[in-house]
């Protein structure tokens, strides 16, 4: 089971905002996200809240749409979070 906290902080004077994932499976069912961070001096910090048996791997990258609204990654999955 996969089971994280994902916390986003936006400067030091505004509140965190916190997206809770648990999914049975994470190897089979992976989780995406995309997480809009406007301005500067963002952190995006992940916690994982399941058991030592049941590791967390993170990919953190950046995403850019390019003016013609087509992603620059491949993978075009995911949601938008602000």
């Amino acid at each position: 089971p996969l089971d994280e906290k994902i916390e986003f902080l936006q400067g030091q004077s505004h509140n965190k905002q916190v997206l809770e994932v648990q999914t049975e499976d994470g190897e089979n069912f992976p989780f995406y996200a995309i997480i809009d961070t406007p301005g500067d001096k963002n952190v995006i910090r992940v916690v994982n809240q399941g058991q030592l048996e049941f590791p967390l791997s993170v990919d953190v990258r950046p995403y850019v749409e390019t003016p013609d609204n087509k992603s620059s990654d491949d993978k075009d999955i995911g949601m938008r979070w602000s």
